[in-house]
């Protein structure tokens, strides 16, 4: 048998014999009561070291911080040749032939992150004009900002009318990391750039299946397109962070609505809750074709979430459109978002927004801008993400699976899955085992700890492998070993179990008590407990005196109330508590109820004829039925009537009066 748990409580009973008239035995609730013993981001820098074997490596470079090749960290990048007409402001700018048509135009820019080249300008060669080689770079740096391809290249100067050096090409970290040399290289990564997002293979073999939702838009979902009516786009792995969307418009007439406005609407439905990665591809748009975005309604849209929860894409170095041979697109209001067109005439003669980034063939800016400096490009931290990375595919994802499997004493089981917090609804009895099961994997580095009750403490009960994976069994037997919690009113005292109990699991890398440790995952079952209540009178009358013998009895007849739904084999004993007992004449023996008896309730061996207190062999038979092999199924449970409580009175104490203290105690007799 295994070890019991006791609760002890004091009554206090007060007897006063007042001759033949009667006697009453009041019972108050004591103070001495002796408890029961109990038995779920990380951050990759946009730009890094970089060792492609080649510059046509775009795997490599692509989740190596050169989403978009050489051009990744410049806001204006033209293939052939750029001209601007006034100043730009905070635009890092590359162009294989560079020509300014106004004197002493200007081009700032600040490097606000260490991580990117400090070079503002990279050209191959300069316009052999007077308002070219006036060109002011906005900055107090005499070396380190300027670097052209062709030798001999003039210096420009800087704010304070100082020469700067010309770098070589080779010095500028976007060219050596992406292997370049010259521009006529870069133009040639550049269209392989715009190639490969246009690419459902090569993005497949670059980036997990769990990253990238890659979709095409259905003929009836361009003419929504045409109407001016959003797209839905369904994620069915509900959270894919980078949507490739194809949309195969023929001609700019069918991407714009009839009143020649371009509203392009796409909402995504996901469970994401950070803004998605989205790329636009416009593959079969004409190589003679212009998109003129003339209207302040010229909009690019992107929402995401769940149905009835859409949030705007806001950065717009989040959002990428592809054209692949466009002829020409014209800014004249807004700008929609990073723009790689290689075979495509780039012209800005207006914006009401700030420029992110465009890469063009040619690119001619007519009026004064700013951008979003280093921070508006397209180069998203999550391509450099090792987990999403096709690699990763091979490995096993983060995953739990969980089992709870109840079994009761007839041999029947019923299961539940506890991935997520969760309650089985049929009740645990005294005898009913739980099984916990767990199994994870891709978590690593942590352990797994259990708490019952309230998370106040946790136990580490088992440990994650090298990959981050592991496994866990073990039996518990819900019903047993719980504390009482004891309670009173005018008549009862009473004991009872909880109504339920709360089994906690986490993975995570230390003790989950501590503030510092996140739990990387964790879950939680409420197990349901069949009640089990006892209530002990605690008051009892002998109004009506009758002594036969040298016996009175109660009246009324005392009652005790038990629910043993949770069938818990128990022992409930009564006896004499000396400390709180007084009488007249106080010697122990002059007063019956100081006597050594002890007088025991339980279901194990409950009749003792020799008791001072207690049943016929009759209520004795049948309480142990009751409580032993009867187990109760309404909540309520029953009330038992003590018929056969007795008390002896002796001659010589009839009229004496004595208050007598009893001692109940309360066990588990758990199976061994």
């Amino acid at each position: 048998m295994s070890k019991r748990h006791t609760v002890k409580f004091s009554l206090l009973m007060v007897l006063i014999l007042t001759g033949l008239t009667g006697i009453s035995v009041i019972v108050h609730d004591g103070q001495k009561v002796e408890a029961a013993k109990t038995k779920t981001v990380k951050t990759v820098k946009s730009t890094v070291n970089v060792n492609a074997k080649n510059s046509d490596d775009l795997s490599y470079l692509t989740t190596h911080g050169y989403a978009l090749g050489v051009a990744s960290n410049f806001n204006i990048f033209a293939t052939e040749s750029y001209t601007q007409d006034n100043d730009i402001g905070n635009a890092r700018i590359a162009a294989n032939k560079f020509q300014v048509n106004n004197y002493q135009r200007s081009v700032g820019w600040t490097q606000a992150d260490p991580d990117i080249d400090s070079h503002m300008l990279a050209v191959k060669s300069l316009a052999d004009d007077s308002n070219t080689q006036s060109t002011k770079l906005i900055t107090d740096r005499t070396s380190g900002v300027f670097a052209a391809e062709d030798s001999g290249t003039t210096a420009l100067r800087n704010s304070s009318g100082n020469p700067v050096d010309v770098d070589q090409l080779t010095n500028v970290k976007d060219f050596s990391e992406n292997q370049l040399t010259n521009f006529a290289s870069a133009n040639d990564q550049v269209e392989a750039v715009s190639k490969f997002y246009a690419s459902e293979d090569q993005i497949n073999q670059t980036f997990s299946k769990k990253f990238v939702n890659n979709t095409t838009l259905t003929t009836d979902q361009l003419s929504q397109i045409h109407a001016g009516k959003t797209v839905t786009i369904n994620d069915p792995n509900a959270e894919r962070k980078c949507l490739v969307v194809n949309i195969p418009v023929d001609s700019v007439k069918d991407l714009k609505t009839q009143e020649d406005v371009l509203k392009l609407h796409l909402q995504y439905v996901t469970n994401l809750s950070a803004e998605p990665i989205v790329i636009l591809n416009f593959p079969n748009l004409s190589k003679e074709d212009v998109l003129d975005l003339n209207s302040a309604g010229d909009i690019v849209d992107v929402s995401y979430g769940t149905v009835d929860h859409q949030t705007q894409i806001i950065d717009k170095n989040h959002l990428l459109l592809n054209f692949s041979q466009l002829k020409t697109i014209k800014f004249n209001n807004q700008f929609i978002g990073t723009v790689i067109a290689p075979n495509t005439d780039i012209e800005i003669n207006a914006l009401n927004s700030a420029l992110t980034s465009v890469i063009g063939k040619n690119i001619h800016v007519a009026t004064s801008i700013n951008t979003l400096g280093p921070n508006g490009i397209f180069n998203p931290p999550d391509f450099s993400d090792p987990d999403n990375s096709a690699n990763s595919d091979d490995k096993p994802s983060k995953s739990v699976e969980t089992t709870l499997k109840k079994t009761g004493t007839d041999g029947q089981s019923t299961s539940t899955s506890f991935d997520n917090p969760t309650t089985m609804a049929s009740a645990f009895t005294y005898n009913d085992k739980a099984n916990f099961s767990l199994k994870w994997e891709a978590y690593e580095g942590t352990n797994l700890y259990e708490s019952i009750g309230n998370q106040s403490s946790w136990k580490q009960v088992a440990s994650s492998d090298g990959d981050g994976a592991g496994k866990f069994s073990t039996d518990q037997y819900p019903g047993q070993d719980q504390k009482l919690t004891q309670t009173s009113d005018a008549d009862y005292v009473t004991l009872m179990t909880p109504k339920n109990q709360v089994v906690y699991f986490a993975l995570a890398s230390s003790d989950p008590n501590d503030s510092k440790t996140e739990k990387q995952w964790s879950s939680s079952i409420t197990l349901n407990l069949a009640p089990f209540s006892i209530s002990m009178p605690k008051k009892i009358l002998f109004s009506n005196l009758a002594v036969q013998n040298g016996v009175t009895r109660p009246d009324p007849t005392p009652t005790m109330k038990l629910n043993n739904t949770l069938d818990a084999p128990f022992k409930l004993k009564v006896g004499v508590d000396a400390q709180s007992s007084v009488t007249e004449p106080v010697e122990k023996a002059a007063n019956v109820f100081l006597g050594t008896a002890n007088f025991t309730y339980n279901n194990v061996n409950l009749y003792d004829p020799g008791s001072d207190l207690g049943m016929t062999q009759s209520d004795a038979d049948q309480f142990i039925k009751d409580l032993a092999t009867d187990p109760l199924t309404d909540d309520g449970g029953k009330v038992y009537q003590m018929n056969d409580f007795q008390l002896k009175v002796p001659s010589n104490l009839l009229y004496t009066k004595a208050t007598v203290g009893m001692l109940w105690q309360f066990s588990w007799f758990p199976s061994s």
